[in-house]
């Protein structure tokens, strides 16, 4: 991962150290990476059992898988509230290099240690 003591104060290309056991690069180190979590210690028991993953949305929870993956960004458009960043990045420590390391920042946010990852399914023909 890149941290402190190896990052020479700054973001690297994605790849240039070894990928995880997934074949996934750059999971901890480099940027902390926003994830949909909501950061509410009460999330879970304030959006019910039946919510498998709950968004806040204004004055409401609502479920992100409810209507499919394709729904998501359509989601986030009204969602409020303070967001969860995880896996460290080239500022921190290596102590914190780790996929469970959470903080939680709010979605305006822009930091220089800061992204996002992309993901796209790939289609077997």
């Amino acid at each position: 991962a890149w941290y402190r003591g190896n990052s020479k104060g700054r973001t690297h290309s994605v790849g240039l150290k070894r990928s995880n056991g997934l074949g996934i690069y750059d999971m901890s180190g480099n940027v902390w990476e926003w994830c949909l979590d909501i950061s509410d210690r009460d999330a879970y028991n304030k959006a019910g059992a039946i919510l498998k993953n709950p968004v806040y949305m204004g004055d409401k929870y609502a479920d992100i898988y409810s209507r499919g993956y394709r729904r998501i960004l359509g989601i986030l458009k009204g969602a409020s509230g303070h967001r969860i960043v995880r896996g460290g990045s080239w500022k921190n420590y290596s102590i914190r290099m780790r996929c469970s390391g959470r903080i939680r920042g709010k979605p305006a946010s822009r930091r220089d240690w800061l992204g996002f990852r992309l993901v796209r399914l790939i289609r077997k023909k």
